[in-house]
C-alpha cells in the first residue's frame, strides 16, 4: 500500500509549515511504522465458526434429522437461531438411541452432557479454533403416513384424535371428507406438515362437507391447529380442495381456537351456497396466515366472503393477522375475499402478503368491495393496514 509514504509527504509538509525540526524526526517514524502497512492490504482469512453439519437417529434402520442420507422433511439445523429440530416416529420417542452428529470445520468437538432424555429441549455444544456455540436441540414425535388413495377422512380424524397434545403429523397422500363430520381440534395443539417434495390433499367431497378441520368447537375450551412451517422442516404441499354440497369453509375457527396457515399451505375451489358465509377460512377465534394461497374460491351469500370474520356469540370478537401470502381470484357477496361481519369488533392486522383481483359477487362499491369489506355501522373494529393496499 501507499499509505505510508503519503503520510510521510503529509509529515513533512506540516514539518516545513510548523518549523518544527526534521521530517526525519524519530519519534515520528515510530508512530508511522506500526500502524501502516505496504503490503497488500488484504483483510485476514477470518476464523471458521463452528456449526453443525448434521444431526440424525438411527431408528430401524432409517435416519431421522438431517443429514446425508436423512428422511427429507423430518429434520432442520438453523445456524443463525442456534437451533435444531428433529421428527421421530412418536413409538420411537421414549426410547431414542444415542444421536449420530457431525460439525464443522475441522476438528470441530461436540459435547452435551449425555443421556437420549429428549422429554424437553437439550443443549449441545459445537467447539472449534476457540469459538463454542451453544444449539438447542428440539425432539418432536410425528406419525409418518403415506396415504396416497384413501377417499374416507375417518383415517385422519381417528389419527388426529389419538394424537397427544403438541404432536406433529406429516401426512402425504389423499383423504376426502365424505362426511358431515368434521376433523375436531379440541383442547390439544396439532402441527401438521407434508414431507419435502411430497403433497397432502385435503378434499371436500360433492356430498360431504367443506369443513375439513374445526378448531377449539364446544364443549372445547381451546384447540390450536397450525399447517406447514416456513421454510422449514416438511416443507412439502398442503392442498385443499373440492366443492361440498353445504358449502362449508375449509377451516373453521371457533372462540378459543387459535389457526396459523404457513407457506406450503392452498385452499381453492371451494363454492359456498346461500346459507354459508365461507368458503375458504371463517374465523370466529384467532387466525394468523404467515403464508400459502386462498385462491377461486367463492362465497354465494350476499352477506359473505372467502375469509369470514364473525362473532361467536354475545359480541365476542374474533382476531385475523396476515404477515403473508396470497389471496386472490376470489368473489363474495359483499367483500371478494374478507369480510369484517357487523356483530363485534374484530381485529385485522395487515404487515404482508398479497391480496388482489378479487371481487364482490353481488354489489359494486360503496355496498361492495373486491378485497376487503367492512361491515361496520354500529361496530368498532380495530384495523391496522399499515400502508398495504389491496385491489
Amino acid at each position: 500500500m501507499k499509505t505510508k509514504a503519503v503520510f510521510r509527504a503529509l509529515t513533512a509538509v506540516c514539518c516545513a509549515v510548523l518549523a518544527a525540526g526534521s521530517c526525519g524526526n524519530p519519534w515520528m517514524e515510530k508512530v508511522v511504522d506500526p500502524l501502516f502497512d505496504e503490503g497488500t492490504g488484504a483483510e485476514p482469512a477470518p476464523v471458521p465458526v463452528p456449526a453443525f453439519e448434521a444431526f440424525y437417529f438411527d431408528i430401524d434402520g432409517k435416519r431421522y434429522g438431517t443429514g446425508s442420507g436423512a428422511l427429507a422433511g423430518t429434520g432442520k439445523i438453523n445456524k443463525a437461531a442456534l437451533t435444531v429440530m428433529v421428527i421421530v416416529p412418536a413409538a420411537a420417542f421414549t426410547s431414542l438411541p444415542a444421536p449420530v452428529t457431525a460439525a464443522g470445520p475441522a476438528g470441530a468437538v461436540v459435547t452435551t452432557a449425555g443421556g437420549t432424555d429428549f422429554s424437553g429441549p437439550r443443549t449441545y455444544t459445537v467447539t472449534a479454533n476457540g469459538l463454542s456455540r451453544p444449539y438447542t436441540v428440539t425432539v418432536k414425535q410425528a406419525s409418518l403416513i403415506g396415504d396416497g388413495s384413501n377417499s374416507d377422512g375417518d383415517a385422519l380424524r381417528a389419527m388426529i384424535e389419538d394424537a397427544a397434545t403438541g404432536s406433529v403429523l406429516i401426512l402425504a397422500g389423499s383423504f376426502g371428507m365424505n362426511s358431515y363430520d368434521s376433523v375436531n381440534i379440541e383442547n390439544k395443539a396439532i402441527t401438521i406438515l407434508a414431507p419435502a417434495g411430497g403433497t397432502l390433499t385435503l378434499r371436500a367431497t360433492e356430498y360431504g362437507t367443506g369443513r375439513i378441520f374445526e378448531v377449539g368447537p364446544a364443549p372445547a375450551t381451546w384447540g390450536k391447529l397450525t399447517l406447514g412451517t416456513p421454510g422449514g422442516v416438511g416443507s412439502g404441499s398442503i392442498v385443499f380442495e373440492g366443492r361440498s354440497n353445504s358449502g362449508e369453509p375449509f377451516v373453521r375457527v371457533n372462540q378459543g381456537g387459535h389457526f396459523t396457515m404457513n407457506e406450503g399451505v392452498t385452499m381453492r375451489n371451494n363454492r359456498s351456497y346461500m346459507w354459508s358465509q365461507s368458503p375458504a377460512l371463517e374465523i370466529r377465534g384467532t387466525a394468523v396466515i404467515n403464508g400459502g394461497t386462498i385462491t377461486n374460491c367463492s362465497a354465494n351469500n350476499n352477506d359473505a366472503a372467502p375469509v369470514y370474520i364473525a362473532s361467536p356469540g354475545a359480541g365476542v370478537g374474533a382476531s385475523l393477522t396476515i404477515n403473508g401470502g396470497l389471496i386472490t381470484g376470489n368473489s363474495g357477496g359483499n367483500g371478494g375475499s374478507i369480510m369484517l361481519k357487523n356483530d363485534a369488533n374484530h381485529f385485522l392486522e395487515w404487515n404482508g402478503g398479497i391480496i388482489t383481483n378479487n371481487s364482490p359477487n353481488y354489489y359494486t362499491p360503496p355496498n361492495g368491495y373486491g378485497s376487503i369489506y367492512i361491515e361496520g355501522a354500529t361496530s368498532r373494529h380495530d384495523i391496522d393496514l399499515h400502508g398495504n393496499i389491496a385491489d
